[in-house]
């Protein structure tokens, strides 16, 4: 049309004004009310349609969510599996290593123990697996209200379910539960984009 009209860049609002009969009041009242009425359903109709899908979005949304949240329980789950015992036997191993490198005399049996169970304490991730365990929870029961805005609440738990994941693999030694930690923590960043469509 833009061609035929010889217009180089289409047909635009300035255009249309030229027609000054185009902008004349409509004389028949009935024509103009019923227009009206159409407009109005197709405007109700169209925001109907957005609404359902908007609700389909968030379904959708939801349930990926909800399987991202399984597979990092199932990962907590391996990984309180491998540390059972796991800071025990890290413990008993520095032990004997020590006790083969000191000289006897200058071994302070005291001294040793009280450096061990500083260790044991920073080895134990039994605290981190709690909270995360209480996060996810949170992140669920957030996820199912229906009321209200949600999306900060949702990356604020995120952000500490990340905190929680980092933490429990910088306190162990063990490879798996390191590679466990990693996962956990892909799991969270996908979460979190998927949060970034959530209201």
């Amino acid at each position: 049309m833009s061609h035929d009209l010889g217009l180089l860049y289409g047909v635009t609002l300035d255009h249309l004004l030229q027609f000054s009969e185009m902008l004349i009041p409509m004389e028949n009242v009935a024509l103009h009310e019923l227009l009206i009425d159409l407009a109005r359903a197709a405007t109700d109709a169209a925001m109907v349609s957005l609404r359902q899908m908007r609700k389909n979005e968030g379904h959708n949304l939801s349930l990926d969510m909800q399987d991202r949240l399984k597979e990092i329980e199932r990962r907590l789950s391996e990984i309180e599996g491998l540390q059972d015992g796991l800071p025990q036997r890290a413990l008993d191993k520095l032990r004997e290593r020590v006790k083969r490198l000191t000289v006897p005399e200058a071994y302070d049996e005291y001294r040793m123990e009280m450096e061990l169970a500083f260790l044991a304490d920073r080895l134990d991730i039994t605290e981190e697996i709690v909270r995360l365990r209480g996060h996810i929870a949170a992140f669920r029961k957030t996820l199912e209200s229906p009321a209200g805005s949600v999306g900060k609440r949702l990356e604020f738990l995120l952000q500490e379910m990340n905190r929680e994941a980092n933490t429990i693999g910088s306190k162990t030694s063990n490879i798996e539960i390191s590679h466990h930690g990693v996962g956990m923590r892909e799991e969270i960043e996908r979460i979190r984009e998927q949060v970034q469509n959530v209201e």
